[in-house]
């Protein structure tokens, strides 16, 4: 589950939540799209899905919008970041709706 993914940092696993809110940072460096899992930013005990801009064309359609109050498992390195846990995704095949 999202809220054990600290666990877990630095380690491949597969977490599962709901997506709760998202971004599409399309004016930072990278361009970033954040699904934050669990709880919505700017809560530090969320779990954050990062695709970055590079890798949305990967995606059927935005990630942002697509992922939106789903319920996903996402598959990947665990990160910390500022007190948080995020996984970067480059393929939708690593981030799949199971609801």
């Amino acid at each position: 589950m999202w809220y054990q993914a600290k666990r877990y940092a630095g380690r491949t696993r597969t977490v599962k939540g709901r997506v709760k809110g998202t971004k599409y940072a399309s004016a930072s460096k990278g361009r970033p799209t954040f699904l934050n899992i669990g709880r919505k930013y700017p809560n530090r005990s969320r779990f954050t899905v990062v695709i970055w801009g590079k890798h949305r064309a990967a995606f059927p359609s935005r990630p942002e919008v697509m992922y939106r109050g789903k319920k996903v498992l996402a598959t990947g390195r665990i990160r910390m970041y500022r007190g948080s846990a995020q996984m970067f995704i480059r393929s939708p095949s690593k981030l799949r709706i199971i609801d």
